[in-house]
């Protein structure tokens, strides 16, 4: 019973931050309230004469058709011509894989459908993940679920994108890691490889994991057999991917790796960070600070502990199946993130676009908050100010000395949400703060509003 009540707890919070955000949406088309209560703080872009210009006007008036820009664009043309280059213009279409479009012409479902839908399967996985690894007395399950789903980059779950469908299959992949359940992992992991390209870095990260773990116990077959059942379902994924792309003449079975150049992905080493939207930069710098650094000294650390104990049983025998599993998530998810800022960085010639959606619209992303939090809960708070301050610190006078952000305004308040929510898991205290929570929300519906009038207005690419 108390978890029926604590799921509907994170419905409910989930539903409200969402109509919050609707409110704001709609409150802030009309001139009259924008002008009153918003213009003096934000500015909004819009078109005219074939430019982008940034000025004070209200938001865009919705349409369906509005809804279709950016990447939605592509996945409709999925949708209703596969993957003929012909109407899409171009061979660049393979690089986006065919389940979120599938499912979208199954149901039948406008875009503004399929954008509700895919909120939805992004809250069935943060109950999932709430439910499974978040350690902490049931009486603060609401508070944790509101600064889980208060994400900067919430705004990608309401837009007709694969996130969401990623999401779930994602999260039911691990749980089934979590679980020992390989079928329910094979059936996930499978439907996750034909959903995003990213899953070609999870090969990577899963080889990199059973590595790090072969030296705390040293058995080789079985590091080698875990890693064969876990990269199957991955393999027939990319192959069914590859094989419905064969069907309509991409003259090769890894079409989607080869039309990357088309967004510059070939290895270059970067001279300078660039981005293609001045919302995301702060974020998408924070990360790559932060997940460098702390991946490797966390990783390194616990390696040369199971390198160089020389007596006893090895200090992966110590822990039970269950915190073993734990462990393994948390070092798979860190490898996932950081191959991903390291794909983006040497890839991409310094290019971060896109990096807060690769990494915050993924459960490993949360599965590292929670975990994190349950692994910080014994350290001194006076530690944890320290180094939480000195990142901070770090990553604002790096972002004031670019040129994206050397005056500050609203458009940098995807990189304090994004601290913000971090700190709700490094100091568990915060949470507990309910108006600090409430506030978190409601500036979350605020920001979700505008990214999600920077996609109706089809401006900058935040994505």
């Amino acid at each position: 019973m108390p978890a029926i009540r604590n799921y509907l707890y994170t419905v409910f919070i989930a539903s409200g931050i969402f109509i919050l955000s609707l409110i704001f949406y709609l409150l802030l088309q009309n001139r009259f309230v924008y002008n009153s209560l918003a213009s003096h703080v934000i500015n909004n872009y819009y078109h005219e004469n074939n430019t982008i210009l940034r000025g004070k006007v209200p938001y865009e008036s919705y349409a369906e058709s509005k809804m279709l820009h950016w990447d939605a664009r592509l996945y409709l043309q999925i949708k209703e011509n596969g993957y003929d280059t012909v109407s899409a213009g171009g061979d660049y279409i393979f690089a986006f894989f065919p389940l979120f479009p599938i499912v979208w012409r199954i149901t039948h479902m406008t875009p503004s459908m399929i954008s509700i839908f895919n909120y939805v399967l992004f809250i069935f996985a943060v109950i999932l993940i709430i439910r499974h690894f978040h350690s902490r007395k049931m009486d603060d399950h609401k508070l944790y679920a509101a600064a889980a789903i208060c994400s900067p980059m919430l705004a990608v779950f309401l837009i007709p994108y694969s996130e969401g469908i990623f999401m779930l299959t994602a999260t039911i992949a691990l749980w089934g890691i979590y679980k020992d359940k390989y079928l329910v992992y094979f059936i996930a992991a499978m439907l996750m490889s034909v959903t995003r390209s990213s899953v070609t870095i999870l090969v990577v990260a899963l080889l990199l994991t059973e590595i790090y773990f072969w030296f705390g116990h040293r058995k080789s077959l079985w590091s080698l057999r875990s890693f064969t059942l876990k990269l199957l379902p991955l393999i027939s994924g990319i192959l069914i991917v590859s094989f419905i792309q064969y069907l309509y003449e991409s003259q090769s079975f890894f079409r989607f790796l080869q039309v990357q150049r088309y967004w510059g992905f070939q290895f270059q080493i970067p001279r300078h960070l660039t981005d293609w939207a001045h919302e995301q930069f702060g974020t998408n710098l924070s990360l790559l600070l932060l997940l460098l650094p702390l991946s490797t000294v966390y990783a390194g650390y616990h390696w040369f502990r199971y390198v160089f104990k020389r007596s006893g049983k090895p200090l992966i025998n110590a822990l039970t199946a269950e915190a073993f599993r734990k462990e393994y998530l948390f070092v798979l998810s860190l490898f996932f993130m950081t191959g991903m800022v390291l794909s983006v960085l040497l890839f991409r010639g310094g290019s971060l676009n896109g990096l807060s959606r690769y990494i915050l619209c993924t459960p490993f992303y949360y599965i590292t908050l929670f975990l994190m939090k349950e692994k910080l809960s014994d350290v001194k708070t006076a530690v944890k100010v320290i180094f939480f301050t000195s990142f901070f610190i770090i990553t604002l006078t790096v972002l004031s000395a670019s040129g994206y952000s050397s005056s500050w305004n609203f458009s940098d308040t995807g990189f304090l949400l994004f601290y913000l929510q971090l700190s709700f898991f490094v100091f568990s205290k915060l949470s507990r703060q309910k108006w600090l929570v409430i506030l978190f929300a409601i500036l979350t519906a605020l920001w979700t509003s505008y990214l999600f009038n920077m996609f109706i207005s089809d401006t900058w690419i935040f994505t």
